[in-house]
């Protein structure tokens, strides 16, 4: 048993030798440099295997002289993708009337609109000299402040409609008056 280990190992070690001697005889010696140059110049393994490729047959193209055509990259802008199927209508929700769904379109395209501009703002802003930066600025700042003002009178109107409707409902008021300010009821 021991002698078939020590066996294998010195098998194992002989063939290693073979191989590592084998393929140092296959490549060609690498060039010396003469005595008298002081820098030695690194030879790249890669140049002293022999040219292998270069016996292989070339391949015929399929179509001959066929030009190569690369599409062109949109920058920045979106890619056309087909909009969203409208979902089917659902049994436990109530439909909704097309005002409704008008004033959905009309605020999303409202939005689309106003995020465009301020794309077109910043992307103006990268390029512009330090003057024009200073009015792309200040018309950003309009924005902002008019997003604002819109916010606030909205949340107003919207603070009325609440007061209506808890006017017009008097059911609505006993449940209202029943709650504490802090939500926790008494």
């Amino acid at each position: 048993m021991k002698f078939t280990s020590v066996l294998a190992v010195f098998v194992g070690v002989g063939l290693s030798f073979a191989a590592t001697l084998g393929f140092a005889q296959a490549l060609p010696p690498a060039p010396l440099p003469p005595l008298e140059a002081a820098p030695v110049d690194l030879v790249d393994p890669a140049n002293l295997l022999p040219p292998i490729l270069d016996l292989l047959p070339k391949a015929v193209p399929l179509i001959p002289d066929r030009p190569i055509v690369i599409p062109p990259v949109p920058l920045l802008q979106q890619v056309n993708l087909p909009l969203a199927p409208e979902r089917p209508p659902s049994p436990d929700r109530p439909v909704l009337a097309s005002g409704v769904k008008d004033l959905v379109r009309d605020f999303q395209t409202a939005r689309q609109d106003f995020l465009t501009s301020q794309q077109e703002l910043l992307r103006q802003l990268k390029t512009a000299t330090q003057e024009q930066r200073a009015v792309i600025r200040a018309q950003l700042k309009e924005n902002l402040e008019a997003w604002k003002e819109a916010q606030k009178a909205h949340i107003q109107e919207l603070r009325e409609q609440a007061k209506e409707i808890i006017s017009n409902v008097p059911d609505l008021r006993e449940v209202i008056d029943a709650g504490k300010p802090d939500g926790i009821p008494k």
